[in-house]
């Protein structure tokens, strides 16, 4: 059973919109939470649901992808810091299923998602203080950097994989 990349692109683009609206005041978090007795309380049924049907397929690693659902929208302070957190947690979490499930299309969506996490990370953590021509520098040095590694990555562990099996193609 494959995962739902909408579903997961969608919950990873809330992430990013939660990080990167400024919300000095705390106005727009509010206007986003739900009742919090009604809201946990379907949170925890639909994981329960969820986390069944996994165990149920074996499947119980596929519970982290719930990691972006967590509301972090009720904590008092670092909201952003929390769901940047959660970005990057789950986005090393497709990586690793992609490569255990030796998935082509996982691989290359966790390397996404890694970047992208990292961009808006850099983005955020950096944009205030630092001159505008060298955090463009500096940001696109990082991104390439990132991008060849984990394309090094993975052209290694599918070689290696297809050497073993021996599906070398001259």
């Amino acid at each position: 059973m494959r995962c739902n990349p909408f579903r997961s692109a969608a919950a990873y683009l809330f992430g990013v919109f939660m990080v990167l609206t400024p919300d000095g005041n705390g106005r727009m978090i509010q206007e986003l939470r739900a009742e919090p007795l009604y809201y946990m309380a379907a949170l925890v049924i639909l994981f329960g649901i969820s986390l069944a049907g996994k165990l149920r397929s074996g499947r119980t690693a596929g519970a982290l992808e719930w990691i972006l659902l967590f509301p972090f929208l009720y904590l008092q302070q670092g909201v952003e810091i929390a769901y940047l957190a959660a970005l990057f947690l789950f986005s090393l979490y497709v990586l690793w299923r992609g490569y255990a499930e030796e998935w082509r299309f996982k691989i290359n969506f966790g390397t996404v998602l890694f970047i992208g996490s990292t961009l808006v990370a850099y983005g955020k953590l950096t944009w205030d203080f630092m001159d505008k021509s060298v955090f463009f520098l500096i940001g696109g040095l990082l991104l390439l950097g990132l991008s060849w590694l984990l394309n090094r990555r993975k052209k290694q562990f599918f070689h290696d994989h297809d050497a073993k099996e021996g599906n070398l193609h001259d």
